[in-house]
């Protein structure tokens, strides 16, 4: 499995890490009827950069019961709304059965990666509708700072 990026922590056949790191919630997000929770690993190479997150798990529940989850490497943003859904996942279904399964061929699971692939559609274009109002809330700030300055300046040179 080559991702590019550094993976700290073994992982199983399925792209599980295997035993040993714990998983500390990260950011949750309800939208409809199901609700994506991305934990951070607990125990990463932490040691290696202070902006250093480690490896991610991204658990999807679903109004039925059924959950899909997956891990992404340490490299990738927290919220991976452009996330190119390669590799495998594990569904446990409302009824109990686990079933591993690769993105590329969901066999069985195409409704919940469909859905997992909106709830991400969705979020990008939240962020992207956010990006302009930040810009202009940027440049608000910058002239109001400008603005302080000048009165500064001015209340300076009178007194």
């Amino acid at each position: 499995r080559s991702t590019g990026c550094s993976d700290s922590g073994s992982t199983g056949s399925t792209g599980f890490p295997s035993a040993g790191p714990s998983w500390v919630p990260e950011l949750e997000i309800s939208e409809g009827k199901v609700h994506l929770t991305i934990f951070t690993s607990g125990t990463g190479d932490r040691h290696r950069c202070a902006s250093y997150v480690g490896p991610r798990l991204l658990r999807l529940l679903f109004a039925d019961g059924a959950r899909l989850s997956f891990t992404i490497p340490s490299c990738l943003p927290s919220l991976p709304s452009s996330l190119p859904l390669v590799g495998h996942f594990r569904l446990i279904l409302a009824s109990g059965e686990v079933l591993h399964r690769s993105f590329t061929e969901p066999w069985g699971a195409e409704f919940h990666v469909a859905t997992l692939r909106a709830l991400l559609r969705s979020r990008q274009e939240a962020t992207d509708a956010m990006e302009p109002m930040e810009a202009v809330a940027q440049s608000a700030l910058r002239r109001s700072h400008l603005a302080y300055k000048s009165i500064g300046r001015l209340v300076a040179t009178s007194g």
